[in-house]
Protein backbone atom coordinates (compact mmCIF):
# COMPACT_ATOMS: atom_id res chain seq x y z
CA UNK A 1 0.00 0.00 0.00
CA UNK A 2 2.83 2.28 1.10
CA UNK A 3 4.84 1.74 -2.28
CA UNK A 4 2.00 2.13 -4.07
CA UNK A 5 1.18 5.44 -2.51
CA UNK A 6 4.63 6.77 -3.08
CA UNK A 7 4.39 5.99 -7.06
CA UNK A 8 0.97 7.78 -7.00
CA UNK A 9 2.88 10.53 -5.43
CA UNK A 10 6.01 10.93 -7.51
CA UNK A 11 3.77 10.37 -10.91
CA UNK A 12 0.91 13.48 -10.05
CA UNK A 13 3.84 16.02 -10.87
CA UNK A 14 6.90 13.76 -11.54
CA UNK A 15 8.55 15.41 -8.27
CA UNK A 16 8.68 12.91 -4.68
CA UNK A 17 6.62 14.36 -2.25
CA UNK A 18 8.47 14.72 1.28
CA UNK A 19 6.77 13.71 4.07
CA UNK A 20 8.04 14.37 7.98
CA UNK A 21 10.13 10.97 7.79
CA UNK A 22 11.93 11.81 4.92
CA UNK A 23 12.77 15.25 5.83
CA UNK A 24 14.60 14.44 9.31
CA UNK A 25 16.30 11.04 7.65
CA UNK A 26 18.07 12.98 4.64
CA UNK A 27 21.72 12.64 5.03
CA UNK A 28 21.93 16.64 5.03
CA UNK A 29 19.95 17.18 7.99
CA UNK A 30 21.37 15.18 10.29
CA UNK A 31 23.61 17.19 12.39
CA UNK A 32 20.24 19.71 12.79
CA UNK A 33 18.33 16.65 14.00
CA UNK A 34 21.55 15.74 16.13
CA UNK A 35 20.98 19.39 17.64
CA UNK A 36 17.46 18.96 17.77
CA UNK A 37 17.13 15.61 19.71
CA UNK A 38 19.95 17.00 22.26
CA UNK A 39 18.04 19.85 23.48
CA UNK A 40 14.75 18.56 23.58
CA UNK A 41 16.44 15.73 25.87
CA UNK A 42 17.82 18.95 27.88
CA UNK A 43 14.58 20.80 27.93
CA UNK A 44 13.06 17.60 29.00
CA UNK A 45 15.23 16.74 31.76
CA UNK A 46 16.77 19.97 32.60
CA UNK A 47 14.28 21.91 34.20
CA UNK A 48 12.59 18.82 36.28
CA UNK A 49 15.72 17.83 37.68
CA UNK A 50 16.81 21.55 38.80
CA UNK A 51 13.47 21.72 40.26
CA UNK A 52 13.84 18.45 42.33
CA UNK A 53 17.39 19.75 43.26
CA UNK A 54 16.41 22.91 44.44
CA UNK A 55 13.27 21.48 46.19
CA UNK A 56 15.50 19.05 48.22
CA UNK A 57 18.49 21.60 48.94
CA UNK A 58 16.11 23.98 50.34
CA UNK A 59 15.35 23.31 53.96
CA UNK A 60 11.50 21.89 54.29
CA UNK A 61 10.97 24.55 56.73
CA UNK A 62 10.85 26.92 54.53
CA UNK A 63 7.67 27.73 53.44
CA UNK A 64 8.54 28.78 50.15
CA UNK A 65 10.94 26.59 49.30
CA UNK A 66 8.56 24.93 46.41
CA UNK A 67 8.22 28.40 44.46
CA UNK A 68 11.74 29.21 44.57
CA UNK A 69 12.45 25.82 43.13
CA UNK A 70 10.04 26.56 40.29
CA UNK A 71 11.62 30.04 39.62
CA UNK A 72 14.89 27.73 39.30
CA UNK A 73 13.64 25.56 37.06
CA UNK A 74 11.85 28.17 34.85
CA UNK A 75 15.09 30.09 34.43
CA UNK A 76 17.10 27.11 33.60
CA UNK A 77 14.16 26.63 30.72
CA UNK A 78 14.62 29.92 29.47
CA UNK A 79 18.49 29.42 29.53
CA UNK A 80 18.03 25.85 27.69
CA UNK A 81 15.86 28.07 24.92
CA UNK A 82 18.39 30.90 24.80
CA UNK A 83 21.29 28.37 24.18
CA UNK A 84 19.36 27.02 21.10
CA UNK A 85 18.71 30.32 19.62
CA UNK A 86 22.62 31.11 20.04
CA UNK A 87 23.68 27.22 18.42
CA UNK A 88 21.06 28.12 15.34
CA UNK A 89 22.24 31.20 14.54
CA UNK A 90 26.19 30.49 14.93
CA UNK A 91 25.98 27.30 13.02
CA UNK A 92 27.93 27.47 9.60
CA UNK A 93 26.50 26.36 6.76
CA UNK A 94 28.35 24.42 3.89
CA UNK A 95 27.46 26.08 0.37
CA UNK A 96 25.49 29.01 1.52
CA UNK A 97 24.68 31.42 -1.30
CA UNK A 98 26.35 34.45 -1.18
CA UNK A 99 23.57 37.48 -0.92
CA UNK A 100 23.17 39.30 -4.07
CA UNK A 101 23.12 43.34 -5.02
CA UNK A 102 19.58 43.98 -5.40
CA UNK A 103 18.79 46.91 -8.15
CA UNK A 104 17.29 50.19 -6.69
CA UNK A 105 13.92 50.58 -8.07
CA UNK A 106 11.70 53.77 -8.10
CA UNK A 107 12.44 56.90 -6.00
CA UNK A 108 15.50 54.64 -4.81
CA UNK A 109 17.26 54.33 -8.00
CA UNK A 110 19.06 57.35 -7.82
CA UNK A 111 21.51 57.55 -4.29
CA UNK A 112 20.64 60.40 -1.80
CA UNK A 113 22.45 63.88 -2.69
CA UNK A 114 20.96 65.75 0.45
Amino acid sequence: MRRRQQQDDEADDGMKQWGPSDILSAEENRPVVIKLARHMVAVAIGPVGTYILVRDLIPKANRHRDTIAAIAAVLVLNLLIALYVVVAFTEKTDGEPQPQVVKRLGRWAEPRTD
